[in-house]
């Protein structure tokens, strides 16, 4: 059996064709059992369920049994699938960007932009494609045509997906069926072993829930061709198929629309090398706070609203930890919150005055802010990541504190490790009657010239790129909504709260997305005791945090120069092939940066320094491979990649170690500065 199933099915004798569907079904069975035993068990029970599957002489058809109606035309199944697995239909749903998207204003688009320019000037045929939106998948010189990845939903009968296969190289696949029924109807059909073959694995969910696993594995194993092109291919018309586009998009939309510039990560790294040449206070040993811990987490969501009278009356029940962007509302609640926190690292002075932030009260910052806007206040805490660019390697790192200060102030709290922890205001959505995405008195609305009649606001729901999303409360089902940076957020919770192991009791107050992990609970359900151990945690917390450099961090053997010198070695080795090949090159666009990474952790454990300029290398691939889907020969084909690569190493080639690392490195190194390790 292969994926040229259909041919050989078409080829056979009628009673031939009988054999052979039966054992499909039995290597189907063989492949899932030692996978998922229900799965396979369940396969065998249902065989096709309600549909029955006839021998035609020339082929097949299949028909629903309860309406006695064929699942295809009348014309017959062989030309039906023919149809639905061709590349081009208006079945097809395209998650395609054709034009460069490059910020503006900032030395991370300009570097973009100039191998964009560059290779526009040099093939004037393609940018006029682009900008006139005419695309179709590559021919190969086969005839077949390349497709990045795809996601099918739904098998059912699955002989489309092998029409595809045999047409298409593909970069990779997920196949997504919500109804056991079909799924077992294609298991006479589809080699599913022979696809794992191909592919080198297999990404299947049968089911109606569909966990984060398969839009995950299958955007973070193709992001930069996915950013460009992800397709979608629904099999019948199913309400499930409508949710399950939208959470692929919401993946998919994460890639380019979250993310900070390489400068500012790179000027990021120097703040944090002076916050620790500073001595500021970073978080080293976790507290062991009392029994009665708790902490009441409070981001600035729409929700906080209605939650403001429970926090003012238990506000010395609980450790409050507060955004930064919340703090202004609850000071005009006459709500004083324990530690003010944030993200943040560039808060100017002027935004410090609008936030109205306290510098009486503690900060807890990421350790990469800029020194100069933490003079304000008397107490700063500092927190680290270990998932990061650091200029120094953190013994006792924390993770999952990004990318809002609702993660950061959730990995400070796991830090602290108290009782109970209460999540308000952190909706990461909010519900379809909102009129703003923030709480009411968040400081941006009140700077707003307030012209316009309440009905004329715009509705929150109808912006581009937003999305429904699972509720917190079920009365609040189908009314909630996200977009990607906040399903980033989301996700990221999840992943610290997984690590807690149960061991802090969670309740979520907020009126938002649902946070796997946590028990819904509304504040007027809550009655808390007092809290007479308070000030004593929180000293005990403020004792976790030090100046002092032992135990706490280290620099790294390896000079940062190096790092730069092996990013662009490693990118070089990863892109460069002697002939072009679209679905090597697209192989290797989407694993150059991870290959880049591993050469570096290979030079020292841990180091993830070239981190700071993943954005910028991920978003110069999407502009080359943007530019090279628009050729259409094969000659044309390999001179953008022959161009394009030239380009790319020019623009690295530019990229400098800063100055200010360099001099923090010689300063704290253990060796003498010419005995650090760089390698021009």
């Amino acid at each position: 059996m292969s994926l040229r199933f259909i041919h050989e099915l078409k080829r056979a004798t009628a009673k031939k064709r009988m054999k052979m569907l039966f054992e499909m079904q039995e290597k189907n069975f063989n492949y899932l059992k030692p996978r998922n035993i229900d799965l396979a068990n369940t396969i065998k029970h249902v065989g096709t369920g309600d549909f029955r599957v006839s021998i035609t002489p020339d082929f097949l058809e299949i028909s629903h049994i309860p309406s006695k109606a064929l699942c295809h035309p009348d014309d017959g199944l062989y030309k039906y699938i023919s149809e639905l697995g061709y590349w081009h239909h208006t079945g097809w749903v395209d998650k395609l960007k054709v034009l460069h998207e490059i910020p503006i204003g900032i030395e991370h688009g300009q570097r973009v932009m100039s191998l964009a320019e560059k290779l526009h000037a040099m093939f004037p045929a393609i940018h006029q494609r682009m900008l006139a939106g005419t695309i179709s998948l590559p021919r190969l010189a086969d005839g077949r045509r390349f497709s990045g990845s795809t996601v099918f939903l739904g098998t059912f009968i699955g002989l489309h997906i092998l029409q595809y296969l045999q047409t298409t190289e593909i970069r990779d696949i997920v196949i997504v069926e919500p109804d056991i029924t079909r799924f077992s109807l294609s298991c006479f059909f589809v080699d599913y072993a022979e696809i794992e073959k191909r592919f080198g694995r297999l990404v299947l969910h049968v089911g109606a829930d569909m966990p984060e696993n398969p839009q995950s594995l299958l955007i973070d194993h193709s992001p930069i061709t996915s950013t460009v092109w992800l397709r979608l291919l629904p099999a019948y018309p199913s309400d499930d198929f409508n949710n399950l586009i939208q959470r692929f998009e919401l993946h998919w939309r994460g890639l380019s629309e979250v993310f900070v510039p390489y400068d500012r990560e790179v000027r990021n790294l120097c703040y944090g090398a002076r916050n620790l040449k500073n001595k500021t206070p970073i978080n080293n040993q976790s507290p062991t706070l009392s029994d009665n811990s708790r902490i009441a987490i409070v981001a600035s969501g729409p929700s906080l609203d209605k939650e403001m009278p429970w926090l003012k009356a238990n506000q010395d029940k609980l450790i409050i930890f507060a955004a930064h962007s919340a703090v202004r509302a609850l000071k005009r609640n006459g709500i004083r919150p324990d530690f003010q926190c944030s993200l943040d690292t560039e808060l100017d002075p002027e935004l410090l005055d609008k936030l109205e932030l306290d510098p009486d009260i503690p900060f807890i910052s990421y350790y990469k802010a800029n020194p100069d806007s933490l003079k304000r206040f008397k107490t700063v805490l500092l927190v680290n990541e270990s998932g990061k660019a650091n200029p120094v390697h953190f013994k006792r790192p924390l993770i999952y504190t990004h990318p809002t200060t609702g993660n950061l102030m959730v990995a400070t709290a796991a830090f602290a490790k108290p009782k109970t922890l209460y999540l308000v205001g952190l909706d990461l959505g909010f519900h379809q009657t909102s009129e703003q995405d923030h709480v009411k008195d968040y400081w941006a609305y009140q700077s707003e010239e307030n012209t316009e009649n309440p009905a004329e606001k715009p509705d929150l729901t109808q912006k581009e790129g937003i999305l429904p999303a699972a509720a917190n409360f079920p009365e609040s089902e189908g009314k909630i909504y996200t977009q990607a940076y906040h399903n980033i957020a989301r996700r990221s919770v999840e992943g610290q709260i997984s690590l807690l192991n149960s061991s802090i009791k969670i309740f979520n107050l907020s009126d938002g997305v649902k946070i796997a992990g946590t028990e819904p609970c509304h504040s007027e359900t809550l009655e808390l005791s007092n809290y007479p151990e308070k000030n004593k945690d929180l000293a005990l917390f403020q004792a976790a945090f030090t100046g002092e450099k032992a135990d706490v961090w280290e620099l790294y053997k390896t000079a940062g120069e190096q790092v730069l010198v092996t990013l662009r070695e490693s990118l070089y080795q990863a892109m460069n092939a002697k002939k072009f090949d679209w679905l090597k090159f697209a192989q290797s666009l989407d694993s150059a940066w991870t290959s880049a990474l591993t050469s570096c952790l290979q030079k020292e454990f841990g180091d993830l320094r070239v981190e700071a300029y993943s954005k910028l290398i991920t978003d110069l691939l999407v502009a080359w491979y943007r530019i090279i889907i628009f050729t259409e020969t094969p000659k044309e084909t390999e001179q953008v990649y022959r161009q394009g690569l030239e380009v790319l190493l020019a623009v690295l080639n530019e990229l400098e170690w800063p100055t200010e690392l360099k001099t923090f490195e010689m300063e704290f190194s253990t060796e003498s500065p010419e005995n650090l390790s760089v390698t021009e």
